[in-house]
Protein backbone atom coordinates (compact mmCIF):
# COMPACT_ATOMS: atom_id res chain seq x y z
CA UNK A 1 0.00 0.00 0.00
CA UNK A 2 2.95 2.31 0.64
CA UNK A 3 4.04 1.75 -2.97
CA UNK A 4 0.57 2.71 -4.22
CA UNK A 5 0.36 5.95 -2.27
CA UNK A 6 3.96 7.06 -2.63
CA UNK A 7 4.59 5.90 -6.23
CA UNK A 8 8.18 5.44 -5.10
CA UNK A 9 10.35 4.12 -7.95
CA UNK A 10 12.07 1.46 -5.85
CA UNK A 11 8.83 0.06 -4.45
CA UNK A 12 7.06 0.13 -7.82
CA UNK A 13 10.01 -1.72 -9.34
CA UNK A 14 9.81 -4.39 -6.63
CA UNK A 15 6.09 -5.06 -7.02
CA UNK A 16 5.56 -4.42 -10.73
CA UNK A 17 8.75 -5.64 -12.39
CA UNK A 18 11.33 -7.54 -10.36
CA UNK A 19 9.00 -9.17 -7.77
CA UNK A 20 11.85 -9.12 -5.25
CA UNK A 21 11.52 -9.48 -1.51
CA UNK A 22 10.80 -5.90 -0.45
CA UNK A 23 12.73 -6.09 2.83
CA UNK A 24 15.85 -7.52 1.20
CA UNK A 25 15.66 -4.86 -1.53
CA UNK A 26 15.27 -2.16 1.12
CA UNK A 27 18.30 -3.56 2.93
CA UNK A 28 20.37 -3.28 -0.25
CA UNK A 29 19.19 0.30 -0.77
CA UNK A 30 19.81 1.41 2.84
CA UNK A 31 23.07 -0.39 3.58
CA UNK A 32 24.56 -0.81 0.10
CA UNK A 33 27.59 -3.01 -0.47
CA UNK A 34 25.76 -5.85 -2.21
CA UNK A 35 23.47 -6.26 -5.17
CA UNK A 36 20.08 -7.84 -4.55
CA UNK A 37 21.14 -11.15 -6.12
CA UNK A 38 24.32 -11.25 -4.03
CA UNK A 39 22.34 -10.53 -0.87
CA UNK A 40 19.87 -13.35 -1.59
CA UNK A 41 22.69 -15.87 -2.04
CA UNK A 42 24.28 -14.82 1.27
CA UNK A 43 20.98 -14.85 3.16
CA UNK A 44 20.17 -18.35 1.92
CA UNK A 45 23.62 -19.68 2.89
CA UNK A 46 23.64 -20.05 6.68
CA UNK A 47 27.31 -20.96 6.59
CA UNK A 48 28.40 -17.84 4.71
CA UNK A 49 30.72 -15.58 6.70
CA UNK A 50 28.46 -12.58 5.97
CA UNK A 51 25.15 -14.34 6.60
CA UNK A 52 24.68 -13.13 10.19
CA UNK A 53 25.58 -9.55 9.27
CA UNK A 54 23.16 -9.38 6.34
CA UNK A 55 20.44 -11.19 8.24
CA UNK A 56 20.61 -8.50 10.92
CA UNK A 57 20.64 -5.75 8.29
CA UNK A 58 17.50 -7.23 6.72
CA UNK A 59 15.77 -7.22 10.11
CA UNK A 60 16.70 -3.56 10.50
CA UNK A 61 15.40 -2.79 6.99
CA UNK A 62 12.15 -4.65 7.65
CA UNK A 63 11.53 -2.80 10.90
CA UNK A 64 12.36 0.50 9.19
CA UNK A 65 9.85 -0.25 6.42
CA UNK A 66 7.08 -0.62 8.97
CA UNK A 67 8.23 2.07 11.36
CA UNK A 68 8.36 4.75 8.66
CA UNK A 69 4.66 4.38 7.86
CA UNK A 70 3.74 4.10 11.54
CA UNK A 71 5.45 7.42 12.18
CA UNK A 72 8.15 6.06 14.44
CA UNK A 73 11.39 7.91 15.13
CA UNK A 74 15.03 6.88 15.55
CA UNK A 75 14.61 6.35 19.29
CA UNK A 76 11.75 3.90 18.70
CA UNK A 77 13.70 2.13 15.96
CA UNK A 78 16.69 1.70 18.27
CA UNK A 79 14.48 0.18 20.96
CA UNK A 80 12.86 -2.23 18.48
CA UNK A 81 15.98 -3.56 16.77
CA UNK A 82 18.46 -3.63 19.66
CA UNK A 83 19.28 -6.96 21.30
CA UNK A 84 21.53 -7.90 24.23
CA UNK A 85 24.15 -8.93 21.66
CA UNK A 86 23.79 -5.84 19.48
CA UNK A 87 22.70 -2.46 20.78
CA UNK A 88 21.94 0.29 18.25
CA UNK A 89 22.28 3.93 19.18
CA UNK A 90 19.74 6.59 18.32
CA UNK A 91 22.37 8.26 16.12
CA UNK A 92 22.85 5.04 14.13
CA UNK A 93 19.10 4.71 13.63
CA UNK A 94 18.81 8.32 12.49
CA UNK A 95 21.36 7.47 9.81
CA UNK A 96 19.38 4.37 8.80
CA UNK A 97 16.28 6.52 8.38
CA UNK A 98 18.19 9.20 6.45
CA UNK A 99 19.53 6.50 4.12
CA UNK A 100 16.01 5.14 3.70
CA UNK A 101 14.55 8.47 2.68
CA UNK A 102 17.54 9.25 0.45
CA UNK A 103 16.96 6.03 -1.50
CA UNK A 104 13.15 5.88 -1.33
CA UNK A 105 12.48 9.54 -2.08
CA UNK A 106 8.91 8.91 -3.16
CA UNK A 107 7.99 7.74 0.33
CA UNK A 108 9.44 10.91 1.86
CA UNK A 109 7.57 13.14 -0.61
CA UNK A 110 4.28 11.34 0.03
CA UNK A 111 4.58 11.60 3.81
CA UNK A 112 5.43 15.30 3.50
CA UNK A 113 2.47 15.95 1.16
CA UNK A 114 0.13 14.07 3.49
CA UNK A 115 1.21 16.12 6.50
CA UNK A 116 0.93 19.40 4.60
CA UNK A 117 -2.56 18.53 3.37
CA UNK A 118 -3.61 17.51 6.86
CA UNK A 119 -2.46 20.85 8.26
CA UNK A 120 -4.61 22.67 5.68
CA UNK A 121 -7.82 20.65 5.97
CA UNK A 122 -7.72 18.71 9.23
CA UNK A 123 -8.59 15.42 7.52
CA UNK A 124 -7.31 12.72 5.17
CA UNK A 125 -9.21 10.41 2.83
CA UNK A 126 -8.08 6.92 1.89
CA UNK A 127 -8.21 5.12 -1.47
CA UNK A 128 -11.75 3.86 -0.87
CA UNK A 129 -13.13 7.25 0.15
CA UNK A 130 -13.15 6.79 3.92
CA UNK A 131 -12.22 9.87 5.96
CA UNK A 132 -10.22 10.28 9.15
CA UNK A 133 -10.83 13.67 10.73
CA UNK A 134 -8.66 15.44 13.28
CA UNK A 135 -10.97 18.18 14.62
CA UNK A 136 -8.54 19.47 17.24
CA UNK A 137 -5.53 19.76 14.94
CA UNK A 138 -6.40 23.09 13.34
CA UNK A 139 -6.97 24.60 16.78
CA UNK A 140 -3.55 23.38 17.89
CA UNK A 141 -1.92 24.87 14.80
CA UNK A 142 -3.36 28.29 15.59
CA UNK A 143 -1.64 28.44 18.95
CA UNK A 144 1.21 30.90 19.12
CA UNK A 145 3.34 28.41 21.03
CA UNK A 146 3.58 24.97 19.45
CA UNK A 147 6.15 23.36 21.69
CA UNK A 148 5.75 20.90 24.53
CA UNK A 149 2.42 19.07 24.70
CA UNK A 150 1.03 20.98 21.69
CA UNK A 151 3.93 19.87 19.50
CA UNK A 152 3.48 16.27 20.60
CA UNK A 153 -0.25 16.33 19.80
CA UNK A 154 0.38 17.80 16.34
CA UNK A 155 3.01 15.18 15.55
CA UNK A 156 0.72 12.42 16.83
CA UNK A 157 -2.06 13.56 14.49
CA UNK A 158 0.39 13.56 11.57
CA UNK A 159 1.55 10.03 12.41
CA UNK A 160 -2.03 8.81 12.71
CA UNK A 161 -2.99 10.37 9.37
CA UNK A 162 -0.18 8.65 7.47
CA UNK A 163 -0.87 5.37 9.21
CA UNK A 164 -4.61 5.60 8.54
CA UNK A 165 -4.05 5.83 4.80
CA UNK A 166 -2.01 2.62 4.84
CA UNK A 167 -3.79 0.51 7.45
CA UNK A 168 -7.23 1.91 6.73
CA UNK A 169 -6.92 1.11 3.03
CA UNK A 170 -5.62 -2.39 3.78
CA UNK A 171 -8.52 -3.03 6.13
CA UNK A 172 -11.08 -1.79 3.61
CA UNK A 173 -9.49 -3.83 0.83
CA UNK A 174 -9.69 -7.01 2.90
CA UNK A 175 -13.33 -6.43 3.83
CA UNK A 176 -14.28 -5.77 0.20
CA UNK A 177 -12.44 -8.92 -0.92
CA UNK A 178 -14.31 -10.91 1.74
CA UNK A 179 -17.68 -9.56 0.60
CA UNK A 180 -16.83 -10.37 -3.02
CA UNK A 181 -15.83 -13.92 -2.12
CA UNK A 182 -19.06 -14.45 -0.17
CA UNK A 183 -21.16 -13.11 -3.06
CA UNK A 184 -19.32 -15.28 -5.61
CA UNK A 185 -20.14 -18.42 -3.62
CA UNK A 186 -23.84 -17.65 -3.22
CA UNK A 187 -25.89 -20.78 -4.04
CA UNK A 188 -22.90 -23.07 -3.68
CA UNK A 189 -21.97 -25.47 -0.89
CA UNK A 190 -18.50 -23.94 -0.52
CA UNK A 191 -18.43 -20.99 1.85
CA UNK A 192 -16.30 -18.41 3.63
CA UNK A 193 -15.62 -19.51 7.21
CA UNK A 194 -13.65 -16.71 8.88
CA UNK A 195 -10.77 -14.24 8.52
CA UNK A 196 -7.50 -14.82 10.35
CA UNK A 197 -5.31 -11.69 10.29
CA UNK A 198 -4.76 -11.11 6.55
CA UNK A 199 -5.99 -14.55 5.47
CA UNK A 200 -9.47 -15.76 4.60
CA UNK A 201 -10.48 -19.33 5.45
CA UNK A 202 -12.87 -21.21 3.17
CA UNK A 203 -14.62 -24.55 3.39
CA UNK A 204 -14.39 -25.72 -0.19
CA UNK A 205 -16.16 -28.71 -1.75
CA UNK A 206 -13.99 -30.62 -4.17
CA UNK A 207 -16.76 -30.81 -6.77
CA UNK A 208 -16.77 -26.96 -6.84
CA UNK A 209 -13.01 -26.57 -7.18
CA UNK A 210 -13.35 -25.18 -10.71
CA UNK A 211 -14.81 -21.98 -9.22
CA UNK A 212 -11.73 -21.30 -7.10
CA UNK A 213 -9.87 -19.41 -9.84
CA UNK A 214 -12.74 -17.01 -10.50
CA UNK A 215 -13.15 -16.23 -6.79
CA UNK A 216 -9.41 -15.54 -6.53
CA UNK A 217 -9.63 -13.18 -9.52
CA UNK A 218 -12.52 -11.24 -7.96
CA UNK A 219 -10.51 -10.83 -4.75
CA UNK A 220 -7.57 -9.42 -6.72
CA UNK A 221 -9.52 -6.98 -8.89
CA UNK A 222 -8.47 -3.61 -7.45
CA UNK A 223 -7.26 -0.46 -9.14
CA UNK A 224 -3.91 0.12 -7.45
CA UNK A 225 -0.50 1.18 -8.74
CA UNK A 226 0.71 -2.34 -7.92
CA UNK A 227 -1.05 -5.69 -8.39
CA UNK A 228 -3.00 -7.22 -5.51
CA UNK A 229 -2.11 -10.92 -5.45
CA UNK A 230 -3.97 -13.63 -3.54
CA UNK A 231 -1.92 -16.67 -2.55
CA UNK A 232 -3.89 -19.90 -2.16
CA UNK A 233 -3.04 -22.79 0.14
CA UNK A 234 -5.10 -25.80 1.20
CA UNK A 235 -5.29 -28.65 3.65
CA UNK A 236 -7.56 -31.70 3.89
CA UNK A 237 -6.75 -32.13 7.57
CA UNK A 238 -5.76 -29.04 9.58
CA UNK A 239 -4.30 -25.53 9.48
CA UNK A 240 -0.77 -26.75 10.21
CA UNK A 241 -0.86 -29.03 7.18
CA UNK A 242 -1.43 -26.28 4.61
CA UNK A 243 0.26 -26.57 1.22
CA UNK A 244 0.53 -23.98 -1.50
CA UNK A 245 -1.88 -24.42 -4.39
CA UNK A 246 -0.91 -23.13 -7.81
CA UNK A 247 -3.80 -22.18 -10.07
CA UNK A 248 -3.57 -22.00 -13.84
CA UNK A 249 -3.63 -18.38 -15.00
Amino acid sequence: MTAHYSRDKVLLDVYNRTHQDVHTRTMCEVFGGHSYDEAVVILEDYGHKLHEELDQQRKVAKMTNFLIIYGGNAKTLAARISTPEKVYTEAECKQFMRNYFDRLKGVRRWITRTKMGLRETGWVQNHFGRYRRFPDLLKLLKRSYQGGDTKWKIERAERQAVNFLIQGSCADLFKIAMVRAHAALRGMRSEVIMPIHDELVFYWHLDEIDHLGSVKTKMEDFNFAIPMTVDVSYSTTNWAGKKELKLAS
